[in-house]
């Protein structure tokens, strides 16, 4: 019976292989004869498109077969550091659903989880994307967890602000009002470092085990980088962090 077990387990295993090394042929092969088709006109193009677009269409069809072909696993409290394409951190982050290949966490993806997806990855956005919406410090601190918020919910989001690395301690102190004080286009103004911190904040206490911090870090000092990356180091589990060049 032991041995029954131990076939069993080898011939799924190489079966899941030969299916994935099939998957990697194809889609090379079909990469190489979609490029070679292209070159074949590549003489056309020379001589009827313009300088700056003449390869636009060869990188595109090369950058669908490398999106399609990407395999990324990571482990918890291991950092990783891409340069992505677009579609990355919201495809992980779970705001937009892939239409090949399959995105998974703990071995689960997004179409089995639904929602609960959310709770698995959450993301710090770009700078120019850190909306702060019209509501408490609290309520966008919050955003992730169940609102209104639960006396633990909010002494974890104090005391996450007032840790040392983030930096948001004295802004609180400076309000009237604390975490209740009211921010938003006509309430409290933050500048964008502050928006940046809080929406770190935001992610980090949403305790997922993957975030994704897209670019976050761009309207933040060098100082102010320094103490957040160590703040999300001691916080965050699995990061995936994407840094553009």
């Amino acid at each position: 019976m032991l041995l029954t077990g131990w076939l069993v387990v080898a011939g799924v295993l190489a079966l899941r292989s030969w299916n994935r090394q099939a998957e990697w042929t194809a889609n090379r092969l079909a990469l190489t004869g979609n490029l070679v088709e292209r070159m074949v006109g590549h003489r056309t193009a020379l001589a009827q498109e313009q300088a700056g677009r003449r390869d636009r269409h060869d990188d595109h069809a090369a950058n669908h077969y490398l999106a399609m072909s990407s395999r990324m696993d990571a482990a918890g409290g291991r950092l990783l550091a891409l340069i992505p394409g677009g579609w990355l951190p919201v495809g992980l982050a779970g705001l937009r659903r892939p239409h090949a290949g399959l995105v998974t966490i703990d071995g689960l993806d997004q179409a089995t989880l639904g929602d609960g997806w959310r709770r698995l990855a959450t993301e710090a956005p770009q700078f120019h994307e850190n909306h702060i919406l019209t509501g408490s410090l609290a309520f966008n601190l919050l955003m992730g967890r169940t609102w209104p918020a639960q006396p633990a919910d909010l002494a974890a989001a104090e005391a996450l602000c007032r840790e040392h690395g983030l930096g948001l301690g004295e802004l609180i102190d400076r309000m009237p009002a604390g975490l209740m004080q009211p921010v938003g286009e006509t309430a409290w103004q933050l500048s964008q470092g502050e928006k940046s911190r809080v929406h770190l904040a935001r992610a980090l206490l949403q305790g997922a085990p993957l975030t994704v911090l897209d670019e976050s870090f761009a309207a933040l000092d060098p100082d102010n980088l320094e103490s957040c990356l160590a703040a999300i180091d001691r916080n965050a589990g699995a990061v995936l962090l994407i840094a553009h060049p």
